[in-house]
């Protein structure tokens, strides 16, 4: 039978301690905190490229249909919200011209003063009495034009630009008044 050869060695009597064998026998040297040699970890296993390569492809399908589906209920929410600013353009140039109107059946001939700032158009008569129209936050005051007092355009725009006009012989359509 073969002895082990000199070196330090888990000690039998007493747990969690190394004791010193000297190739014949057990020596009074010990040390305290014998631990487990930890465990390999296994070979890491490569990935081939046919792997790697479907991983990719599977991502960019994943991420592009999520895309598509943010996509479809952007665009609509975009176009309702778009389709509303007009809608208060159109709602404001009604509410103007009916202003327009009121002041035109008082005072016959005479055109209104029509002025706007950031929140409201005001409709003055040369006697001083006025009407107001709030402005939505995305409609902005175009402008007004009279001729004595007969017909008249006022127009607004909408965020992005567009504009909306109120002519008071044909009505409400896209675009700015012309003198």
């Amino acid at each position: 039978m073969t002895t082990p050869p000199p070196n330090w060695y888990r000690d039998p009597g007493v747990q969690g301690q190394l004791r010193y064998w000297d190739g014949t026998r057990w020596t009074e040297h010990v040390t305290p905190g014998w631990h487990a040699p930890p465990v390999p970890a296994p070979p890491a296993k490569k990935m081939s490229g046919g792997a790697i390569a479907g991983i990719v492809i599977g991502s960019t399908v994943i991420v592009l249909f999520v895309i598509g589906i943010l996509a479809a209920i952007a665009i609509p929410v975009f176009l309702n919200q778009r389709e509303k600013a007009d809608d208060a353009a159109k709602e404001t140039l009604r509410e103007i011209a009916l202003a327009v109107e009121t002041h035109n059946v008082d005072f016959p001939g005479e055109s209104p003063l029509v002025t706007a700032d950031d929140y409201s158009v005001v409709v003055t008569a040369s006697d001083g009495t006025s009407q107001s129209v709030d402005l939505p936050y995305t409609v902005d005051y175009g402008g007004f034009f009279s001729l004595d007092g007969g017909p008249y355009c006022v127009w607004v725009t909408v965020d992005g630009g567009r504009a909306w006009q109120y002519d008071s012989e044909a009505g409400i359509s896209a675009g700015r008044c012309s003198n």
